[in-house]
């Protein structure tokens, strides 16, 4: 396939279309150095970009912008859609993000990342409890067996105690 520039590589993933109102729950990417902000949904990125674009299924507005493909798409895209799209400048999708739109997506992402933070500590924790459990039981097992054998050698002491006592008893006897 040759050489593929980050740019050209980046927005090769982004070439797919994204309903804007399904761009609120993302969790998005910042790529400034490429002029286009990605969002990654579904284990794909997608691209937001405020130009016009002659497909149809593009033509949904997001405060004032559309959602469509970047200029350095596929031209499997852009056949389709028509004409290549052009570069925006970083500049305009960040005044978008201080309109809240993508304020939202970001958080999406925070949430996640939380999320995931809190599912692994919620199964080191289990993994403690289970840990300090088996210590519990092992500890119990230990404390078992030593009043088992407590109890066995206290038995064979009274035992041999008994049998002692017979013998003496047995050895009076004679004597008289």
């Amino acid at each position: 396939m040759g050489y593929l520039s980050p740019r050209k590589k980046t927005a090769a993933l982004a070439c797919r279309v994204l309903q804007a109102d399904l761009l609120k729950p993302l969790g998005f990417i910042d790529i400034t150095e490429f002029g286009v902000i990605l969002y990654y949904f579904k284990g794909e990125i997608w691209v937001l970009s405020s130009c016009q674009c002659t497909c149809k299924t593009s033509q949904m507005p997001l405060n004032g912008s559309t959602v469509a493909c970047q200029s350095t798409t596929p031209p499997s895209f852009v056949s389709s859609c028509g004409r290549e799209m052009c570069d925006v400048p970083a500049s305009r999708y960040l005044m978008k993000i201080q309109k809240g739109v993508i304020k939202e997506s970001s958080s999406g992402r925070k949430n996640k990342q939380d999320e995931r933070k809190r599912r692994e500590e919620k199964r080191r924790e289990e993994k403690r409890r289970e840990e300090k459990r088996r210590e519990r039981e092992e500890k119990r097992r230990r404390e078992e067996k030593r009043r088992e054998e407590k109890r066995r050698r206290e038995r064979e002491e009274r035992e041999k105690r008994e049998e002692k006592r017979r013998e003496e008893k047995r050895e009076k006897r004679r004597d008289i």
